[in-house]
């Protein structure tokens, strides 16, 4: 549930991107005031979408340590860690160089996404 409550987030961020009146290097920058309701609708989703994914990285995470989840139990511990380094990397965004840290914060995200993704479909060897 979580992690389609992170999808449809990030086609709303894709979709309502921040506008940049003035300059392009600045046009990520949180420090500047919303512009109009793209902007709003664009900040929401991102707020949004962390929500989602940190919900769907914890529940993971405590499932895999209680050992009540099916997935491997260092996937639990994984996920608790990438979930704080997302909001980490996420409080880091209003400073000097607030691009390269929202990609770090998405490639935090999505590297966890990749990882439960890897550990989903991969199969075992067949019992002989």
């Amino acid at each position: 549930m979580c992690i389609f409550g992170a999808a449809a987030a990030t086609a709303s961020v894709a979709v309502f991107r921040t506008s940049c009146p003035v300059e392009r290097a600045w046009c990520a920058s949180s420090e500047t005031a919303a512009s109009d309701w793209v902007d709003v609708v664009h900040g929401v989703s991102v707020g949004a979408y962390e929500f989602f994914t940190l919900a769907a990285m914890l529940t993971l995470g405590v499932g895999a340590l209680r050992r009540t989840a099916p997935a491997p139990r260092w996937l639990g511990g994984v996920s608790i860690a990438l979930a704080i380094g997302s909001m980490l990397l996420l409080a880091q965004t209003s400073g000097a160089h607030v691009g390269s840290w929202q990609r770090l914060w998405v490639a935090d995200n999505l590297g966890w996404l990749l990882v439960v993704a890897w550990i989903a479909t991969r199969r075992d060897p067949p019992v002989e």
